[in-house]
């Protein structure tokens, strides 16, 4: 496999806005990750050890990049092209743990889920901050979408991937049983209220239902 993973698409906001949600909002879509927002800045919350912004200009370019002394790397890079009210999207992934298979089909299906979570966020909720939790749920992927299916409506669905939206929240169920690891649910609410956490938490404390 490469050690690269490309994707390329259109996102329902003008640049300014996306620029935002990537570099500030990143608890809406994806998970808490802080940016320090100049060329040099610190990155804290996406790699274990942090990394450091190597391209900084608003609107239009964005990369950060994290390494160790044996020669590992990990780096995401960002290039936004304007187009009036939405905005084009050019991401890049490239790490020499994507060389393994298995790690490359997990990051590329993942990311793909992370860009239209990024993609529903800015075409209900853009510009909103949001608090971010995520738990791990008994059951399998199937067994889990079934408990949780009706609490939105989906904006994304794929073999090991659900999203949802309603008002004031993202839900996402992570498929990670695939990959011999344990189902997660996250939730991402644009309100004060904690009934949403709640929900989680209940989830976490469902007997599986066998299929």
């Amino acid at each position: 496999m490469p050690e690269t993973y490309r994707w390329d698409g259109t996102l329902p906001a003008d640049a300014t806005t996306t620029w935002e949600a990537i570099t500030r909002h990143t608890a809406a879509w994806q998970w808490q990750v802080d940016y320090e927002p100049r060329l040099g800045g610190t990155e804290r919350g996406l790699t274990p050890g942090g990394g450091f912004v190597t391209a900084w200009l608003p609107g239009r370019h964005f990369r950060t990049r994290a390494e160790n002394e044996n020669g590992w790397f990990n780096e995401l890079e960002i290039r936004l092209e304007a187009a009036g009210t939405s905005t084009h999207l050019h991401f890049t992934h490239t790490s020499p743990d994507l060389a393994d298979d298995v790690v490359y089909d997990q990051g590329s299906a993942h990311t793909e889920f992370y860009l239209r979570s990024l993609e529903a966020y800015l075409r209900w909720f853009a510009g909103r901050p949001a608090r971010c939790r995520e738990i791990d749920v008994p059951g399998s992927f199937a067994e889990v979408c079934a408990r949780v299916r009706d609490r939105g409506a989906v904006y994304y669905e794929s073999t090991h991937f659900l999203g949802l939206h309603a008002d004031d929240v993202i839900i996402r169920v992570f498929g990670r049983d695939a990959w011999d690891g344990s189902v997660g649910v996250s939730v991402h609410t644009f309100d004060e209220s904690d009934d949403w956490h709640a929900w989680l938490d209940s989830l976490a404390t469902t007997e599986a239902v066998s299929a």
